[in-house]
């Protein structure tokens, strides 16, 4: 599926190998990034080229279940995403307010690894968060900012080995729907980026309303990620 391959050049590969700390959960958010009270925050991250169902499904999931749910992007201006639709973010990466998720979205994710804004708002953001959630190859950009160095992830079928080349330091899973590393969560691709999400309303807000949010949207999530490929993609 080339308009999803992933080309990932010495300048990208340079910047990957450079963001090569961990940023854990003992790590004290910078001032002003603690999250306060009230409703749990989702801020997906969308770019040029960003991948429809990649940030629209977890969004449908997370504003499903009653989570404050919003679009950041790097400039104001609207986002031209794959295939032609247009989004006007709500938030940029300068005033997006402290979040519970993050959501990092696949398409062309070259367009977010190759701006530096991204990969160091993603760093700023994860210490605060509950939860980063990549989506299909938005794994690509959660590597590149080294906070997937040691866990296991896994990305879009067709780009599992390129993951495992490009970032030796993460152990890439191919049978399941999503991964879960506890604060860091990665999601397989397009789909998978429903039940991934699934997965975090139940972490966040229990089974019931996971369960509940799952039938309102006709969807058949298995809670424990197991994956079923269809022949083409199988491995």
């Amino acid at each position: 599926m080339a308009s999803r391959s992933v080309a990932i050049g010495s300048a990208v590969a340079a910047l990957a190998l450079g963001a090569v700390f961990w940023l854990g959960a003992s790590r004290a958010p910078a001032p002003g990034l603690e999250r306060r009270e009230g409703p749990t925050r989702v801020a997906i991250l969308i770019f040029p080229g960003v991948q429809i169902i990649d940030f629209t499904g977890p969004y449908e999931v997370f504003g499903g279940a009653g989570f404050d749910t919003f679009t950041v992007a790097s400039k104001p201006e609207p986002v031209v995403t794959a295939m032609g639709m247009t989004v006007t973010p709500r938030y940029t990466l300068a005033d997006a307010p402290p979040v519970d998720v993050i959501v990092i979205p696949g398409g062309n994710v070259d367009a977010a690894i190759g701006d530096p804004r991204v990969l160091d708002w993603i760093r700023a953001r994860a210490p605060a968060a509950k939860v980063v959630l990549s989506v299909c190859n938005g794994a690509f950009t959660l590597a590149s900012t080294g906070l997937l160095d040691g866990l296991s992830a896994t990305t879009y079928a067709p780009l599992l080995d390129q993951l495992r080349r490009s970032f030796p330091k993460v152990r890439v899973v191919d049978d399941r729907r999503f991964v879960d590393n506890g604060k860091i969560v990665t999601a397989a691709g397009l789909s998978a980026g429903l039940d991934a999400s699934l997965h975090v309303v139940e972490k966040l807000a229990g089974r019931e309303r996971a369960e509940r949010l799952a039938r309102n949207l006709e969807h058949p999530w298995d809670p424990d990620g197991l994956l079923v490929r269809t022949a083409p993609a199988a491995r």
